[in-house]
């Protein structure tokens, strides 16, 4: 049994809390795992009490926090020195970049045997201006040599960090992909109904969705008036979901009023066009009534609900870019996009033909389900921890 200490930015609605409730959660029986996290946004889901269920030890450390300042980080690395002081781990597996930072320095500086460091996304490009995207990536390249092990979510995002901003060796990235907790048998047609019916959506209605944080990097204005531009060429009633919350939610649904589209926010509402269901606690309702996902962020790691949503069966319309093209397979379960034309075009297209839509969506159930496997995502990282 390894002592195993984990280091997360936030334990929020998204995909690095789930991959860490699915790993810590499958391997809690055969390795001691203490797990350290910072404060969430105030416009965030937690997901602190999924962690608290399964028994293990936390520390919330209150200077963790996604904003950049000085004097909490230093905090933070002291709190963090004193943590592994008193914990004596065997591994340290960071996740996310600034606890990557100051894990794997602490980590290496006080000589614990194992250090890991998963990249859920690379904040290298589109996140900051070209200098401080430069300071980033050198200070990643020195902690690297540090670093006993790197891991890469994607293939693509394997060769990102060896080729494009050579951070490490081959030798030392390894790719572990995503996994979902559910199912195929998860959704079907009568969660479908359910789900449906309560938002107040016509039967043949066509729901697309977006899934995710309401921030600026998930380009979600471009998402509404690209809705916007194409409804009057539209041929088949469509109703978008908007997933999730975030410091935008209040100016995008102002933008979808001032669109003059019929907008529902948290609540059900007949006819609505756009409709904000916050965080959604019905995920198999809601990815079994869905017919297409969407994503139009600027940049992207590897999306977990790309996976979960092709699993329910679910059509993707994605922008090329991170790890995504490694987990769809293009024009078969997904269209992706390189431009606002190109984005534009797919989406017309695909709402106006049901019946490609539709194939899509099976193509995607049969290929998530063989894709996507939790048990050797799990024995994968267990092999490792050993």
């Amino acid at each position: 049994m390894a002592k195993i200490l984990i280091i997360t930015n936030r334990l929020v609605v998204g995909g690095p809390s789930v991959h860490l409730l699915q790993l810590i959660g499958n391997l809690c029986q055969k390795h001691q795992f203490l797990l350290v996290y910072g404060v969430a946004d105030k416009s965030e889901a937690s997901m602190e009490k999924e962690f608290i269920n399964l028994g293990i030890d936390l520390i919330k450390v209150d200077s963790l926090k996604r904003s950049i300042n000085v004097l909490n980080d230093i905090s933070f690395a002291k709190e963090l020195r004193a943590i592994i002081e008193n914990f004596e781990p065997d591994i340290v597996h960071t996740h996310t970049y600034k606890p990557g930072l100051a894990g794997r320095y602490m980590a290496n500086k006080l000589k614990v045997k194992k250090i890991i460091h998963t990249y859920h996304g690379l904040i290298f490009k589109t996140y900051f201006n070209p200098v401080f995207s430069r300071i980033l990536v050198l200070l990643d390249r020195y902690l690297t040599s540090k670093t006993d092990v790197l891991i890469a979510l994607s293939l693509r995002q394997k060769l990102e960090l060896i080729d494009v901003y050579k951070i490490a060796p081959a030798s030392k990235v390894q790719v572990i992909p995503l996994a979902s907790s559910f199912t195929k048998e998860d959704f079907g047609q009568a969660k479908a109904v359910h789900f449906k019916e309560y938002w107040n959506i016509e039967p043949e209605t066509l729901v697309l969705a977006q899934v995710g944080r309401l921030v600026e990097v998930k380009e979600l204005t471009f998402m509404i008036d690209m809705f916007n531009s194409i409804k009057s060429k539209i041929r088949n009633k469509s109703v978008l979901l908007i997933v999730g919350d975030g410091n935008l939610k209040e100016s995008l649904i102002e933008q979808a009023y001032s669109l003059h589209f019929s907008v529902a926010v948290d609540i059900p509402k007949e006819g609505a066009d756009i409709i904000f269901t916050s965080w959604c606690k019905d995920l198999t309702g809601m990815y079994s009534a869905m017919d297409l996902l969407v994503l139009t962020s600027k940049s992207e790691g590897t999306p977990l609900t790309i996976i979960e949503a092709q699993q329910a069966s679910t059509a993707v319309l994605a922008p090329h870019i991170g790890g995504i093209e490694d987990m769809v397979q293009e024009e078969e379960t997904a269209m992706l996009f390189s431009s606002a034309a190109e984005f534009e075009d797919k989406l017309l297209f695909l709402i106006n033909n049901k019946s490609i839509l539709f194939d899509m969506g099976l193509k995607a159930g049969t290929f998530a389900s063989a894709r996507f496997d939790l048990p050797t995502m799990i024995g994968m990282y267990d092999k490792m921890y050993k």
